[in-house]
């Protein structure tokens, strides 16, 4: 036999089996999954994060990847999760980040409920940045638009 009928059989072997090589990459694959949300539950914090960026999911044309950044103990992290589109997330929504407090590499992004920043005064007069259910938000006017607009309600 030749050199090259030794690499044919090769090939067409490797053809057959290349299958078998994926199982330890799968399972190395479910059991870190695993481990993750493990400890997230055991260590769990959260967080806000903001969408940056997303890409769709092959072969699933209602999914995206989204990637967002969340901040925790003054450290910024990112972290990837998958969700649909069709469900009104996009870029630049903020959403509730579940984490492990342990590793906070290890997050999930909670898209059930979308936030809206809204910058307050505090008791002591420092600015301080809140989060509200973007449901629940309402519009506030200066004192002269509400003004305004109680007498045009008036005049009607």
């Amino acid at each position: 036999m030749n050199w090259f009928g030794t690499f044919e059989k090769t090939v067409q072997v490797i053809r057959d089996y290349y299958w078998i090589a994926l199982i330890p990459i799968a399972l190395w694959a479910l059991l870190k999954n695993i481990s993750e949300e493990k400890d997230i539950e055991q260590n769990f914090a959260e967080s806000y994060g903001e969408i940056y960026n997303s890409t769709s999911v092959y072969k699933k044309a209602s999914k995206n990847s989204y990637k967002y950044k969340f901040e925790y103990n003054g450290m910024e992290y990112f972290g990837s999760s998958i969700g649909s589109w069709q469900d009104g997330i996009s870029v630049g929504k903020i959403y509730k980040v579940e984490f492990s407090s342990k590793d906070p590499q290890h997050s999930r992004m909670n898209f059930e409920i979308e936030y809206s920043k809204k910058i307050i005064q505090n008791k002591e007069g420092k600015l301080d940045t809140v989060f509200i259910p973007t449901s629940e938000l309402r519009l506030e006017l200066s004192t002269d638009l509400n003004n305004r607009l109680q007498k045009l309600k008036k005049l009607n």
